[in-house]
């Protein structure tokens, strides 16, 4: 049978109010009658009725979490780092996948609101947020990730500096030389790819390398297809580029495939970079020169600050917090560039 608060009040002779309070931790109950209040509830293994609890607080202490896939390491971790943040607090968390796609995207978050969930966080499939700004103005607090672009929206942001992310890596391959460096940046007109071209283009301009929009690819996705194809279309150009960035790991993977193809070898024929730090980039033979992005601090960061604004409403200005990627420099990009 489960065990009440009007169980435990029965037998500690108190009030259930107070049994209440005292489970709470409200201070308006003494020390000592909390700690014993507690140590009898945990005798009677008494567990609260979260629903009972949801609805005099007006809280739920769920957090809605959309990322843009479950099918990858990166949006994974961002859900790792959101969920050990969330538990450390006393929150659990619901988690959704928008496939890349504004109208879903939409849906989830309406579904989510009706959950009655206290905040939600996105990673945003498109630059366009009026429907999580609407949710945020009616007291749903949202935090934007892996995003800079949150503009007047009133919401704060935990993004990644890809803008630097990128430049680092192109200034990298431009530090040994090499002048045709393609890039292959995935899913044509995403929020994070726009700001990758924006750092490959800064990169080439402070090496005083011409953009050539020839070498520049985008594709369906992100995946190691995805970069195969890009790749064997830049292969086949006279001349072909002597350095590729890939703006994801499973891309650098398929350009690597593309490479062993036409018989080049790495990094003497050319050089490949790519981007995230997967697990199995540095076991790659030869291991692959990446750039890590920290998403699961990225997740951690947003989860604690969206607690922060739940519990604290009207004590925090919205903040856009930029997280820096580190370069990460291995075999694949090490050898010196072919002459020209």
């Amino acid at each position: 049978m489960k065990v009440t608060l009007q169980d435990i009040a029965k037998i500690y002779g108190v009030a259930q109010s107070t049994v209440s309070r005292a489970l709470s931790g409200d201070p308006r109950i003494s020390e000592e009658t909390r700690r014993q209040v507690r140590e009898l509830a945990e005798r009677l293994n008494y567990r609260p009725n979260a629903v009972a609890r949801s609805l005099a607080l007006r809280k739920t202490r769920t957090l809605g979490v959309i990322v843009c896939t479950l099918g990858s390491s990166f949006y994974g971790e961002i859900a790792r780092g959101i969920e050990d943040a969330a538990m450390a607090s006393g929150y659990t968390i619901i988690v959704c996948a928008s496939g890349f796609g504004g109208e879903k995207e939409r849906v989830q978050v309406q579904l989510l609101e009706e959950k009655r969930v206290d905040g939600i966080l996105v990673t945003p499939a498109t630059t366009r947020v009026d429907h999580l700004r609407a949710v945020h103005e009616h007291g749903i607090k949202c935090v934007l990730m892996d995003t800079d672009n949150v503009g007047d929206s009133g919401m704060s942001s935990v993004g990644l500096d890809h803008v630097k992310g990128v430049e680092e890596a192109i200034t990298h391959l431009a530090s040994q030389g090499h002048r045709r460096i393609g890039f292959i940046g995935g899913l044509a007109g995403f929020p994070t790819v726009l700001a990758a071209a924006e750092g490959y283009r800064k990169a080439l301009a402070q090496s005083d390398i011409p953009f050539d929009p020839s070498l520049v690819k985008e594709s369906d996705g992100f995946g190691v297809d995805s970069g195969f194809r890009c790749a064997t279309e830049l292969l086949a150009r006279v001349p072909r580029p002597t350095a590729i960035f890939s703006f994801a790991d499973f891309m650098a993977i398929g350009v690597l495939r593309a490479a062993h193809d036409r018989r080049l070898r790495i990094p003497e024929d050319l050089v490949v970079v790519g981007y995230d730090n997967i697990p199995s980039s540095e076991f790659l033979a030869p291991s692959l020169t990446t750039v890590d992005q920290g998403e699961y601090q990225l997740g951690k960061t947003a989860c604690e600050l969206i607690i922060k604004e739940i519990e604290h409403p009207g004590g925090l200005l919205h903040q856009a917090i930029l997280l820096r990627p580190r370069l990460i420099i291995r075999q694949s990009s090490v050898f010196p560039p072919p002459a020209e």
